[in-house]
């Protein structure tokens, strides 16, 4: 979610627009609690660069779920985190099984199935490798 927001959000910023911009997110797992927030456009540019292309903490806080967003993409960025250890310690799993473990114990990460069956693979290439 951080890349893809960060993205589009630094881009309006870019190009300067006049809207108004708000984020609507959700408790998680019920997805009961709804919380609108009001975005100023001011700082994503920054952010972006951090973020996405340093792979640093971001300076600003824009607001709580998306500093929370941003610390788990940067976890998820290093060789070794919750994903990767979790890979490597259930690996006796067939691929299906191991996707929807993956799927039912870290929903905070808003992975569908490709993505995990393509860190898997990542994971498996890498051990190879070592």
């Amino acid at each position: 979610m951080p890349a893809e927001f960060i993205n589009f959000i630094g881009f309006f910023e870019q190009e300067k627009l006049k809207i108004p911009v708000h984020v609507v997110t959700f408790d998680e797992p019920t997805y009961e609690k709804m919380t609108l927030h009001s975005v100023i456009l001011a700082g994503f540019q920054a952010t972006y660069c951090r973020v996405l292309i340093e792979k640093s903490p971001a300076n600003t806080c824009h607001f709580p779920i998306l500093d929370e967003a941003i610390e788990s993409y940067l976890a998820l960025q290093q060789k070794d985190n919750p994903l990767t250890r979790f890979i490597q310690a259930n690996q006796a799993l067939e691929i299906e099984a191991l996707v929807s473990e993956l799927m039912t114990n870290f929903p905070q990460y808003g992975y569908g199935d490709i993505q995990y069956e393509e860190l898997i693979q990542d994971v498996k290439n890498n051990a190879k490798d070592n």
